[in-house]
């Protein structure tokens, strides 16, 4: 819920409910899911929009150039082919001016060298690479004018909900690329051969 608020989506339905036990609640829930929306109830609402508050007050006080999630389009779906695989990415946050993908991320730990560990360990900066990649495939021939800046907002979920912004480097959008080259060529092989091998 916090995601949607700050990327400004209205996908939620807010529900004036205690919980889900009834069973008004929960077909009002049902209901909701079945048309692609996300229920919530409205104590969780309420805790949603200040956690959402807390953030945004964070976020302009950074003084980032551009000020993350403004001027451009949320969840932007770009489709294309690469070495006969066919690719998808949805960016969480694209400036108009394609300056910069901002990217959300709900952590425990937002801290400079936490959220480098969980970069890591989760290898964000693949999908750094691959985000990157799928603009430059949109934008086609203007791709070697446009190079937008890739950033991670990163948002702690229990209170003060601190916000940290990280940016990859050279080298690591360079090595992470190569895993993108590598992960879609085995990914080709596997779909030309119809062989989906586990561990050797």
């Amino acid at each position: 819920a916090v995601h949607q608020l700050l990327l400004l989506d209205d996908r939620v339905d807010v529900l004036d409910y205690d919980s889900f036990r009834t069973n008004d609640a929960r077909a009002a829930r049902d209901a909701s899911r079945d048309a692609g929306r996300i229920p919530l109830l409205r104590h969780k609402w309420d805790e949603a929009n200040a956690i959402a508050n807390r953030v945004r007050e964070q976020i302009v006080a950074l003084n980032l150039d551009p000020v993350p999630f403004t001027e451009g389009t949320a969840e932007h779906v770009i489709r294309w082919t690469e070495g006969g695989v066919e690719c998808r990415a949805m960016l969480d946050w694209l400036r108009d001016d394609l300056s910069v993908i901002d990217d959300l991320k709900t952590t425990t730990d937002a801290s400079p060298r936490g959220f480098q560990r969980k970069v890591w360990n989760i290898r964000y900066d693949i999908q750094a690479a691959f985000y990157l990649r799928a603009v430059s495939a949109w934008l086609g021939e203007m791709s070697h004018t446009i190079k937008p800046r890739f950033r991670w907002v990163a948002v702690e979920t229990e209170y003060p909900y601190l916000v940290t912004v990280h940016e990859p480097d050279k080298l690591a959008l360079e090595n992470a690329d190569a895993r993108v080259d590598e992960a879609l060529r085995v990914w080709a092989d596997c779909l030309a051969a119809d062989s989906w091998p586990g561990y050797p």
